[in-house]
């Protein structure tokens, strides 16, 4: 069973500005990133809840090769996996799960 993917507007943003911070390094930059989030948003299409809890309903998936996780939630019911969070590591990681949900 698939899993249809949403993204939350702040997720969104989130993406949008770090393909635009790579795209500024060099195409090629910018097109490897949107390939390494797509590869990790294919696995949470076929088993997003191959990873675990980390806060209350939160999940999350490390993105290879670059300093993101990806935060999201599951609705079993639904089968719908929200994106809330494309989450850079050098964040504040207090502020990780401030406002999503």
């Amino acid at each position: 069973m698939t899993y249809s993917i949403r993204y939350q507007r702040r997720a969104s943003n989130e993406y949008e500005s770090a393909t635009n911070w790579y795209s500024e390094k060099s195409d090629q930059a910018s097109i490897n990133f949107s390939l390494a989030i797509q590869e990790r948003i294919n696995l949470l299409k076929l088993d997003p809840l191959r990873f675990g809890k980390r806060y209350k309903e939160f999940r999350e998936v490390a993105v290879k090769r670059y300093p993101y996780n990806i935060v999201y939630m599951v609705d079993e019911k639904e089968n719908v996996v929200t994106i809330l969070s494309f989450f850079h590591h050098k964040r504040n990681p207090k502020t990780k799960y401030k406002r999503l949900g």
